[in-house]
């Protein structure tokens, strides 16, 4: 039980690693477009975009794309141009960060978690042997105890032998019950044809001797020149309720509450695969509850690139003076290109 108790301990120690490791492992949450942008692009305003010089031999374009379907355009325009960044450009980046630690918290949690639920498994693996034998002496007892009532007392009050051996102890009763108590003459030709089982009968008397209590009373007779009261006890507790089920409510006041949801499918060998598939998705809907995958309204760099999901700005880099973007996907911004982009838009 002990070794159980550790194995959990290990779960728990599990979900507080997470619960300081996480600020620091979904701090990409928190965006530092420096991380996410070229490092020659300041997408703050639009302004600052116009305002950037040739670097690297390319030059930043913008272009501002606009009409329904704005996403679809931009990422139409990102197939055309692979080093465009856009909103979505941003997001993109930044979702495969998120997805990347996140991908690495959940298998290192659930490498550590199918260890320890590996220990619990195999630690009540042993228990549920030892319950199931307990039980199985329990109810070969209790069957005794039926089929001696039903010997004794049963013979005696039906007045009929249903075998040689009933037939018997009927005859002795019949001898007996001339001179002693109903009780008496039971027990007493009880010995004689079953041998010494008075001593079982002892809490039994023709006015109970047909009741779940009489049957209970012997089979614990018969069990206490084997076991103690306390294993007893459980035996009767168990074959009640079945070994997984008595373990489970024995553990569970001991178990700690973020192991608990599991404990059923990992006592008594149970299923560890399940235990950790329900575990990993658990802590995958947990996480994310907590720390929701970015969008590009919880990240201000790209948030800035959208107005009203009807514009969006988008800076292409190229080395043409003119980088042929069609127009049904975006206008550039610029003095030199403005003004043909325009032509083509309305003479087309």
């Amino acid at each position: 039980m002990k070794r159980l108790v550790a194995a959990a301990a290990v779960v728990v120690a599990l979900y507080v690693y997470l619960a300081l490791l996480s600020p620091r492992v979904f701090d990409v949450l928190i965006y530092d477009e420096s991380k996410l942008m070229p490092p020659d692009i300041e997408p703050k305003a639009v302004d600052a975009i116009l305002n950037k010089t040739q670097v690297g031999g390319l030059k930043s374009i913008p272009v501002v794309i606009f009409g329904p379907g704005v996403e679809e355009k931009a990422r139409n325009l990102s197939r055309l141009f692979p080093n465009v960044t856009s909103a979505w450009s941003i997001l993109d980046t930044a979702l495969k960060i998120y997805r990347e630690r996140l991908d690495k918290v959940v298998e290192n949690a659930t490498a550590s978690f199918r260890e320890g639920a590996e220990k619990i498994a195999n630690s009540t693996q042993k228990i549920c042997e030892d319950l199931n034998r307990l039980v199985e002496g329990y109810r070969e007892a209790r069957e005794r105890a039926r089929q001696l009532l039903l010997g004794t007392y049963g013979v005696a009050a039906l007045g009929r032998a249903v075998d040689n051996q009933t037939q018997k102890f009927l005859e002795l009763y019949r001898k007996y019950v001339a001179a002693y108590d109903v009780d008496a003459a039971v027990r007493l030709a009880a010995d004689e044809t079953y041998g010494n089982v008075s001593q079982y009968l002892a809490g039994v008397t023709w006015k109970n001797w047909a009741s779940l209590e009489a049957v209970e009373n012997v089979t614990e007779a018969i069990l206490a020149t084997r076991l103690n009261k306390t294993m007893i006890d459980i035996a009767r507790a168990a074959a009640a309720v079945g070994v997984r089920q008595y373990l489970y409510i024995r553990l569970i006041n001991q178990t700690p509450p973020l192991v608990g949801p599991y404990l059923p499918y990992l006592i008594c060998g149970g299923d560890v695969e399940k235990a950790v598939e329900m575990f990993k998705f658990d802590l995958i809907r947990n996480l994310t509850a907590q720390y929701p995958p970015p969008t590009i309204y919880s990240i201000a760099t790209a948030a800035e690139l959208v107005y009203q999901d009807k514009y969006a700005l988008a800076v292409v880099k190229s080395s043409e003076e003119m980088p042929d973007v069609p127009p049904q996907l975006g206008v550039p911004v610029s003095t030199s290109f403005l003004l043909k982009s325009f032509t083509q838009v309305v003479t087309e």
